[in-house]
């Protein structure tokens, strides 16, 4: 029950993104993105486009690479990130 309450805090008090990555002309989410940090560590974003970014788990990252095969990479800002990223 205390491991139960500590968990809970934890992640009401983490401040995160949640962003999905969309095509930017059908509006339709990309699965499977990359994101990268720049320093050969990154997530992925899952099947719906989205992702999780929370700068208290990633302190020392400023800038996402986002990649898909098929579109144009993007560098964007960690204090930049809205609720869409649209990839060309």
């Amino acid at each position: 029950m205390k491991l139960i309450l500590i968990l809970s805090c934890f992640l009401f008090s983490t401040t995160y993104s949640q962003t999905t990555i969309q095509d930017k002309e059908t509006r339709f989410p990309i699965s499977y993105a990359t994101i990268s940090f720049g320093n050969g560590n990154g997530i992925f974003a899952d099947d719906d486009g989205k992702f999780i970014f929370t700068k208290k788990l990633y302190q020392d990252i400023d800038t996402l690479h986002i990649s898909s095969l098929g579109y144009k990479d993007l560098k964007i800002a960690t204090n930049k990130l809205s609720e869409n990223i649209l990839l060309e």
